[in-house]
């Protein structure tokens, strides 16, 4: 964490109703704030008059701040216990193992968190000067870092390193790509599901705006993926569940100030990407600096790096706080669970037909029958407001298509329960909170899965129905 001597680089979702009240706000503020391709308001500027190239359409489907899911943490998260450890960079677990990194070095945990290997020489094999590793990942049996040379804020020679995860043995290195505007590595993480891997950079300015993509196969450039806004001085990076977790030393030690886990989209597709407070670190010992992030998908745990007792100076230690002669490596651990459903599987759902039309169903709930009705490509469930539980929900809904599937919006793939569920949710989230004299409350009284409303938000379906842009104050 940075403290006031640092030159450079410096639970459940709120009441819903707060929400909508926001929205007004950032409506408010949004139809009052300046283009970001004009000159701001009173500039006497005269416009570039060159062959500038038209802007792109807006690619953005609604406005992410109008979706309570893009502002609120997905998981609520407890911190469990702390493990001393030998590196001050990085995390990352494997099939029960924990691989730790520090600025040189590297080393392996068993599962009860005792050291079993660490390497000698983790720089032996590089062409070009290197000395500083940061915060890694682990994938099929490699540990993969960014290396660079790195000295009092500034860095050079930052590639991506493959090592054995067994041995510590350099396998390989892919150059990064200096076109990308990049200028330090912090961090790294493999997204095997988009076969991408994503780096992030601590440095300050328009290298810290961003991550970068590189392909997983032979490690050449795919582009980077601009944070909305973003945080200061990144320095750990995670892909979990179809998301990128970013860790930021964004407090000051000196003040008490806590740093913070951040999440945003993991699509490769975007250009840009929202970010979302995931956890404010304010239950730690001490305040210090955060480091690396990781995953323990088979425990439920959120593995965060963490140092503290030595004060920081462009990103190096340099001294110690009163009490302490050196500084402490930990692992934080941290149990991250959604809302636990009360289902085990569809099946236990009994959904059947209570006719012989193929259009009446029935199934039964937390000992409640609920009432079900399928038309093509269609699914209403009667009173869908009174079950409320996601987990649950995903599983109705994977009932009902193992019925009788829906198609998507393209009409050409099939819906999932969990973009279904997505759905049901933001009809829940309308019964819930808006006054009972709203149309639209009692509209969501019932949830329609159909093609139509596949992965839309509350305001994207109050804008499709109404052709005109969201306004809360009419929904209300």
């Amino acid at each position: 964490m940075h403290n006031q001597y640092r030159h450079t680089p410096q639970f459940p979702i709120v009441a819903a109703m707060l929400h909508l009240v926001i929205m007004v706000a950032l409506v408010a503020m949004l139809f009052g704030c300046a283009d970001a391709n004009t000159n701001g308001a009173g500039s006497t500027a005269e416009p570039d008059t060159g062959n500038a190239t038209a802007p792109a359409p807006v690619t953005v489907a609604g406005r992410p701040e109008k979706d309570a899911a893009n502002t609120a943490p997905l998981h609520a998260y407890s911190l469990l216990e702390a493990h001393e450890v030998d590196g001050r960079q990085g995390i990352a677990c494997e099939n029960g193992t924990y691989y730790v990194s520090g600025s040189t070095t590297l080393s392996r945990y068993g599962a009860d968190w005792n050291l079993v290997a660490s390497a000698t020489d983790p720089f032996a094999g590089f062409d070009a000067e290197v000395n500083h590793i940061g915060d890694i990942d682990v994938y099929d049996g490699q540990i993969y870092a960014g290396v660079e040379y790195f000295m009092d804020g500034e860095a050079k020679n930052i590639q991506i390193a493959v090592y054995d995860a067994n041995t510590f043995e350099l396998v390989r290195t892919y150059p990064f790509d200096e076109t990308s505007g990049q200028t330090e590595v912090s961090g790294i993480a493999v997204d095997s599901q988009n076969n991408v891997i994503w780096l992030c950079s601590w440095a300050d300015g328009e290298s810290g705006r961003y991550v970068y993509k590189y392909s997983l196969d032979d490690g050449s450039y795919l582009g980077k993926t601009h944070l909305q806004a973003p945080p200061q001085w990144i320095q750990g990076l995670a892909c979990h569940d179809g998301w990128l977790y970013l860790t930021a030393d964004d407090g000051t030690a000196d003040l008490g100030e806590p740093d913070h886990v951040y999440r945003c989209s993991a699509d490769v597709a975007k250009t840009a990407a929202t970010v979302t407070l995931e956890r404010t670190l304010d239950d730690v010992p001490m305040q210090g600096e955060i480091e690396g992030i990781s995953f323990d998908e088979a425990r439920g745990q959120m593995l965060i790096s963490y140092n503290r007792g030595a004060q920081i100076v462009l990103g190096m230690p340099r001294g110690f706080y009163e009490g302490y002669e050196s500084e402490l490596h930990e692992v934080l651990v941290y149990e991250y669970a959604k809302e636990a459903g009360t289902l085990t599987s569809a099946e236990d759902l009994g959904l059947h037909e209570v006719d012989d039309t193929g259009s009446n169903y029935a199934f039964t709930y937390a000992g409640e029958e609920f009432q079900a009705r399928y038309t093509e490509d269609n699914w209403k469930i009667i009173d869908s407001y009174r079950i409320t539980n996601e987990a649950d929900i995903t599983l109705v809904c994977q009932a009902l298509i193992d019925e009788h599937p829906i198609h998507g919006s393209d009409m050409e793939s099939f819906r999932t329960a969990e973009d279904m569920a997505f759905e049901w949710m933001q009809h829940n989230y309308a019964w819930k909170n808006l006054p009972e004299e709203s149309a639209w409350r009692q509209n969501a009284k019932d949830v329609d899965l159909d093609p139509a409303d596949q992965g839309r938000t509350l305001a994207q379906m109050y804008e499709a129905r109404t052709g005109r842009p969201f306004n809360p104050a009419e929904i209300i």
